[in-house]
């Protein structure tokens, strides 16, 4: 990504990411039609959602998109709070955010 590694010409390490974060994306959506019914009390699931979205993005910026490597950078260390704060909020599950 940012030195020209040699890893990044191997196919896998091109498309594991897209699986990582399809997996990411398609569990929510499955969370999401599980508690459909109740999902006004689940409204961490639909921020957990919207930072997984904001998490796919900020990862292609870095991975892909970036132009410089302050860009890269910048949208990697931002991806990786975007992952901490999936986490919290999988582990948490606060009963109201706003």
């Amino acid at each position: 990504m940012l030195q020209g590694s040699s890893l990044l010409t191997i196919r896998i390490t091109r498309i594991l990411p897209h699986i990582i974060d399809a997996f990411l994306l398609l569990s929510g959506i499955v969370l999401l039609i599980q508690y459909y019914r109740e999902f006004y009390n689940f409204d961490w699931l639909l921020l957990k959602l919207f930072v997984i979205v904001l998490y796919i993005f900020s990862g292609a910026i870095a991975l892909r998109y970036g132009h410089t490597a302050t860009i890269r950078i910048t949208a990697l260390f931002v991806s990786w709070l975007f992952l901490a704060i999936i986490v919290i909020l999988a582990i948490t599950r606060p009963v109201s955010i706003f």
